[in-house]
């Protein structure tokens, strides 16, 4: 049974192969500080709110699609912490602050974590005073890229490597060109960032700049795979990318695999190469000591974002590619001294936490205090009131097609999760971390646990 004198952490996941095993992170590192948490997929927590007892509830930004549901969730009586899992890379300043940054979003945040100085430096002349909110943290996901934290994935790279050998791995980002959802839901989802009032075409121009590179890649991956016969490609397309592009493709080529299930950290790390495009992929090889080469036969230099390819090779031709891929395939794809210490300075600017305190730990410490300004416990006329209220959105849901219609993306992006993979990986965390814990994991809602430590 949770007890209502710890306090509440809610952490929501959108993408599930993106987020699942750093939120499950945090979630271990908060239990061990005395949280009880609830983890769950984005849309079923949002839905349960109200039934909840008050807790901080961490969100993934402070874009202008939160300000409604932050302005509720307040009402609600939970605190709102808020990350940008999408602020570690960008266009440039300017058009991150217009599509990830809301002023009147942050209004309603109580904290916000930063991946490093870089991005809280961009973001603090959006939000003026409220950029005391900002705290410099890095993000969980950074923290699986820790040579101690390996050990997490210690049994996923030696399956691998036992199925699939030698592999090349393809990492794409092309969520608007090859998208798994509507095109006119995208559209009119953009409609609502400032940057299209001063960009009007925007979109539009990012989507066609994304189908050029798109076609890039579709012509090349044949002539990979014809140079490298031994290797294994396994293609994993962008979590809001459709699968049926890359599939075809995969069909008509041997030993080639389209695979987004689970973490990419083991995937790098059994993989010998990775190739990309625009993606953030390459500064988690990067890190972890596998070469990525950023494929530019297509440069949209509008629409390409600076971080990713520095820690890249650029391979501008199908020729400078393949060439590339054999020199990396025998370790001699390496970066002069020089090249190493200023990407490491720049690295060290853009993400904080890569040594020392985990920002698993430095969130956790924000969130403790955050956590002793308000009581978890509702009272006996809230809660009726509250369940009152779940009573009659139940009756309005089922007549709510957007939120039936909405079903299939949301499920490809968090498929159906059962409480023992909740509690496998967990116990992995936790022993990697070698907290003496006990945690127990409790199915609340599908989707959705409750984990808390056993006494």
């Amino acid at each position: 049974m949770p007890d209502q004198q710890k306090p509440l952490l809610i952490i929501p996941i959108e993408t599930k192969v993106r987020e699942f095993d750093a939120k499950l992170l945090l979630a271990v590192v908060a239990l061990h500080h005395g949280f009880d948490v609830i983890v769950g997929a984005l849309w079923e927590l949002k839905f349960l709110a109200d039934l909840l007892d008050r807790g901080i509830f961490l969100d993934k930004s402070i874009a202008k699609t939160k300000e409604q549901w932050f302005r509720r969730c307040q009402q609600l009586g939970h605190r709102i912490a808020a990350l940008d899992e999408e602020g570690l890379v960008y266009f440039d300043a300017e058009t991150y602050r217009q599509l990830r940054i809301f002023p009147k979003s942050m209004e309603h945040t109580d904290v916000f974590f930063a991946w490093g100085k870089d991005q809280a430096d961009i973001t603090a002349p959006a939000v003026g005073p409220l950029a005391e909110r900002i705290k410099l943290t890095g993000n969980p996901r950074f923290d699986l890229l820790r040579p101690e934290l390996h050990s997490v994935y210690q049994k996923d790279i030696e399956a691998f490597r036992q199925q699939y050998g030698k592999i090349i791995q393809i990492n794409t980002s092309f969520s608007f060109a090859n998208t798994a959802n509507d095109t006119d839901a995208l559209r009119q989802t953009f409609a609502q960032y400032p940057i299209t009032q001063k960009r009007p075409t925007f979109f539009d121009d990012w989507m066609a700049a994304q189908h050029k590179v798109l076609q890039s890649f579709q012509e090349v991956l044949p002539l990979v795979r014809e140079r490298f016969p031994e290797h294994t490609i396994i293609i994993r397309p962008h979590p809001s990318e459709g699968l049926e592009l890359w599939q075809d493709l995969a069909d008509s080529l041997s030993n080639t695999k389209v695979i987004r299930e689970g973490n990419v950290v083991p995937w790098l790390l059994a993989s010998d190469v990775l190739i990309h495009w625009n993606c953030t992929t390459a500064i988690e090889a990067t890190l972890l000591g596998t070469p990525a080469i950023a494929y530019r036969k297509e440069r949209p230099d509008l629409y390409e974002q600076p971080l990713p390819n520095a820690c890249s090779f650029h391979a501008t031709s199908p020729e400078e590619l393949l060439t590339m891929l054999d020199q990396a395939i025998q370790g001699h794809l390496k970066a002069s001294s020089e090249e190493a210490v200023a990407l490491s300075t720049t690295l060290e600017h853009h993400i904080v936490s890569l040594k020392g305190s985990l920002a698993s730990e430095k969130m956790v410490e924000e969130l403790l205090v955050l956590s002793r300004s308000f009581e978890r416990k509702r009272s006996a006329t809230e809660q009726g009131i509250q369940a009152l209220k779940r009573l009659w959105r139940n009756v309005l849901d089922r007549v709510d097609t957007s939120r039936q219609e909405r079903g299939q993306y949301i499920a490809s992006k968090f498929p159906d999760t059962e409480p023992e993979e909740v509690q496998d990986r967990v116990k992995t965390i936790t022993e990697c971390l070698g907290y003496p814990l006990d945690i127990n994991v409790q199915e609340k809602h599908r989707n959705c646990f409750l984990l808390s430590t056993k006494v």
